[in-house]
C-alpha cells in the first residue's frame, strides 16, 4: 500500500506527500483518504462529545487511532477513552503537530493507522 507522510503543518493547511493539502480539519487515513470534519467553533466542546466520533465504527480494520487535538493539549474524557478503547483502537491523544510527527512515524513503521486533525493554524 502507498502510505501517506506530511511534510508540513502551516497557513496553507496540512501538505502531504502527495503535494495535496488539508485546509480545515480531517480524517486522514495512512493511504492518504482526507474526510473533512466540521469542529465548529469549541474545540474542546466537539473531542468530548462522543456523537462526533460516530465515524470510527468505519475504520475497525484500523489499530492505531491519533487525535492531533489543535495548537494546546486538550485532556479527552473518560466517556471519549471508553469509545475509543471498546471500538478496539489504541488511542493516541496529543497536539496537531505531534499527531503529524507520530503519524509519519507510524507511516514509516508501515502501521495500520488513522488520525483526527484539528487544524487552527489560519495564518502566519
Amino acid at each position: 500500500m502507498l502510505r501517506v507522510v506530511v511534510k508540513g503543518y502551516s497557513s496553507d493547511g496540512i501538505i502531504l506527500s502527495n503535494n495535496s493539502a488539508i485546509k480545515g480539519s480531517a480524517v486522514l487515513t495512512d493511504g492518504g483518504e482526507v474526510i473533512p470534519i466540521n469542529i465548529g467553533e469549541n474545540i474542546e466542546e466537539f473531542l468530548n462529545d462522543e456523537n462526533n466520533f460516530k465515524f470510527l465504527e468505519n475504520f475497525k480494520n484500523k489499530e492505531i487511532f491519533l487525535v492531533g487535538c489543535g495548537d494546546s493539549f486538550i485532556i479527552p474524557s473518560l466517556k471519549i477513552r471508553k469509545l475509543v478503547h471498546e471500538s478496539g483502537l489504541k488511542l493516541e491523544w496529543t497536539t496537531t503537530r505531534s499527531a503529524l510527527d507520530t503519524f509519519n512515524l507510524l507511516a514509516e513503521e508501515d502501521r495500520n493507522c488513522f488520525a483526527l486533525l484539528i487544524n487552527e493554524i489560519k495564518s502566519l
